[in-house]
């Protein structure tokens, strides 16, 4: 068996085909945002749409958020006694009493879970059922409806520096107030 001879003309449209598919290739991966950026540059980062800042309230102040408006009452320490989901040991238990008035035109969404407290070490605490009769339901707010109720938190031992905040389940608007 004796090697094979390829014509001139031949190898050269093969290295055509090759550099055209490489430099489409390329452009392709390019327009994708697949390749890397040359040595020594960083990479431009796509633009951000964002959210918007939170809201800033305080207890007492009415902030609307979202076409609801939206009252932090009061906030203290609850008794392990009117707490019967409180988890044992040093825990904390945070009770916050919140109002609600629809103030759009539809239905809108409030829960509990809406809510979490942050502290100054960083740590998140969800909202939960304190599980008494005045707790804040979960519930559809119809226009023109409002709805007063707790909101319960197990807190660490120690935290302090508490914050509210408020993430609504309609549009992208939240809401922070400082606790302590």
């Amino acid at each position: 068996m004796g090697a094979s001879r390829e014509s001139p003309g031949a190898m050269a449209a093969f290295v055509a085909l090759a550099a055209a598919l490489t430099i489409g290739l390329g452009g392709w991966l390019a327009a994708l945002g697949l390749t890397a950026p040359p040595p020594g540059r960083a990479p431009t980062p796509a633009p951000s749409a964002g959210l918007p800042a939170p809201l800033r309230g305080s207890i007492g102040r009415p902030v609307d958020v979202a076409g609801l408006r939206v009252t932090v009452l009061s906030s203290g320490s609850v008794s392990r006694q009117a707490f019967p989901a409180a988890p044992p040991g040093q825990a904390r238990l945070l009770a916050v009493r919140v109002r609600f008035e629809n103030t759009g035109g539809g239905q809108v969404p409030v829960s509990p879970s809406d809510f979490a407290v942050t502290d100054s070490a960083g740590r998140v605490f969800q909202g939960t059922p304190l599980g008494g009769t005045d707790d804040l339901p979960e519930r559809q707010l119809g226009a023109g409806q409002s709805v007063v109720g707790r909101v319960g938190f197990v807190l660490a031992a120690g935290a302090g520096g508490l914050v509210l905040h408020y993430e609504s389940e309609v549009g992208n608007q939240s809401m922070v107030v400082p606790l302590s």
